[in-house]
């Protein structure tokens, strides 16, 4: 599943979610015809956040019990060499904190490094 599948069932299952970007803001998605559900756009409030992304710099890891990268391209250009998304990985994942990715959301942790100097993806399938 891409990101906008999966983010809109964490949001019809009441989970909160935050979105993080490397610069804060909106967040672009495909909403239509293969993207994110029109009941989540609607009544999720779904893109009121994508819209107003946090910047890494304003995540406490500690406020979170999981991180979900969903797929897409952009995360392939955006997230995949940022260092501080990857140190807010590391630090939930670390923590016993729950890692999911979809599709091209794999990108997102290929450069992830653990505390010991190991990347996160080593020794996985």
């Amino acid at each position: 599943m891409g990101i906008c599948t999966s983010v809109s069932h964490f949001f019809s299952h009441g989970f909160e979610v935050d979105f993080v970007s490397p610069n804060g803001g909106e967040v672009k998605f495909m909403l239509e015809p293969l993207g994110i559900s029109s009941y989540t756009i609607k009544y999720e409030g779904f893109l009121e956040k994508a819209n107003s992304s946090f910047k890494p710099a304003q995540i406490d890891p500690n406020d979170y019990w999981g991180v979900f990268i969903g797929g897409g391209y952009g995360v392939m250009f955006d997230v995949t060499d940022n260092k501080q998304i990857q140190s807010i990985i590391s630090s939930i994942y670390e923590s016993g904190g729950i890692l999911g990715v979809g599709g091209h959301g794999s990108a997102g942790i290929v450069n992830v490094k653990l505390s010991n100097g190991e990347f996160l993806v080593k020794g996985k399938k």
